[in-house]
């Protein structure tokens, strides 16, 4: 008997438009699922995670830097039982939840290792970020842009980034985030023009490591130095007077910048550079500019960034959080081969107390106490710096 072929009969108009019906609910379920995950991203306050895998051998060291790292690890395993990450992680917990939980980079054992411990962190800067000027005007700064200013070496750049990838300006075409003030972001406020539309972000740094840093990267600061030998150096030594012969009369080593749009201008040291050229920005009024710790922008990006997008200019922080990884430094000349980023600014203090005394002498030091004492109202106090007494050197730690 012949079987009879199955028929497939046409879906009927009525099948057709229940189908068509069925396509579009999920479609709107989709959208609608995509809007409300979309606010609620908006709304979270948690930074972005973005995994990066980060080793001792990725960083951007010098060849010395990274044989002094390892050298640390091998210490640190002889001496504290670092063999495996929890006894490496053990003090750490804050900068590994920075790093790895909220940021999400993927750190080897040998960084762990290698990281410094919350406490030395928070015994020198704090456990919280000095955030202050416009804590009481936020809201009359909204149609103001943000333009960054500081010294060379003090982090303009990084601040320039987080602000520009993080804030969003809701003031219209007229307020922005800007690379720098008018007039220049190095040149000393003296020397600016009046800008009504401008709220300078000013970013000071610890001054040893900021001084520290130029004998790695000197920019326009010049002054008579030997980076292998005595660097930084305040007051000039036997060594000094041997091979930089106009110093023999100095008490000090005089520093000079040659700014393009401004005349030659002259310090007493390093130091007395980075006193004057904060201290011109400290006297002006409040309301005419923040002043920002580089260490705030390294230890709490988060929070630093949130408050100059929300307090001070009046916008709106983006989510997701975006973390400056790489360098803050875009290509150009002066920077050097070796630039800093995140992990390597954190890595550096990992030699202790020492790391804000390499390079000076006990005269260095004595110099910078003096001096720093000197000032009725101290910008290393203001700004939670303190003082390295010379006594306090230590030559075994690290």
């Amino acid at each position: 008997m012949r079987r009879r072929r199955a028929v497939i009969q046409p879906k009927s108009r009525r099948q057709r438009k229940d189908s068509i019906f069925l396509l579009l609910s999920l479609l709107g379920l989709s959208i609608t699922f995509l809007m409300v995950f979309h606010v609620i991203t908006m709304l979270d306050d948690e930074p972005y995670k973005k995994t990066i895998r980060v080793s001792l051998d990725s960083l951007p060291l010098t060849p010395k830097e990274r044989d002094d790292y390892r050298k640390i690890i091998q210490k640190r395993q002889q001496e504290k039982n670092y063999h495996n990450k929890t006894e490496a992680s053990k003090g750490k917990e804050p900068l590994l939840k920075l790093l790895q939980q909220e940021a999400g980079i993927k750190l080897d054992q040998d960084i762990i290792q290698l990281l410094p411990t919350w406490e030395s962190i928070t015994n020198l800067y704090g456990s919280n970020p000095i955030l202050r000027d416009c804590s009481n005007n936020g809201n009359n700064e909204a149609a103001r842009s943000l333009a960054i200013a500081g010294l060379f070496g003090s982090g303009t750049n990084l601040a320039s980034k987080y602000l520009k990838r993080n804030c969003r300006m809701v003031s219209g075409e007229q307020t922005s985030i800007r690379w720098e003030v008018p007039g220049g972001k190095h040149v000393p406020r003296n020397f600016l023009p009046s800008s009504q539309d401008v709220l300078p972000v000013v970013m000071i740094r610890d001054p040893y490591l900021w001084m520290i840093s130029l004998c790695r990267i000197p920019y326009g600061v010049q002054w008579f130095h030997n980076s292998e030998r005595h660097c930084p150096n305040l007051v000039p030594d036997e060594r000094d007077h041997r091979e930089f012969p106009s110093l023999r009369s100095k008490s000090s080593i005089p520093v000079h910048i040659q700014y393009p749009s401004v005349k030659h201008l002259s310090w007493d040291s390093l130091f007395h550079l980075w006193m004057d050229w904060y201290q011109q920005y400290y006297d002006s009024r409040t309301e005419d500019r923040v002043m920002i710790r580089y260490e705030d922008f390294v230890f709490f990006p988060y929070q630093t960034t949130k408050y100059l997008c929300e307090q001070c200019a009046g916008g709106q922080l983006k989510h997701p959080f975006t973390y400056v990884q790489p360098s803050a430094k875009a290509m150009g000349p002066g920077h050097g081969e070796f630039r800093t980023n995140w992990i390597t600014s954190i890595l550096r203090f990992s030699y202790g107390e020492t790391y804000r005394t390499d390079g000076f002498t006990v005269q260095d030091l004595e110099f910078v106490k003096t001096n720093a004492q000197q000032e009725s109202s101290s910008l290393m106090d203001v700004f939670h710096y303190p003082i390295v007494y010379p006594s306090m050197r230590s030559k075994n730690g690290y």
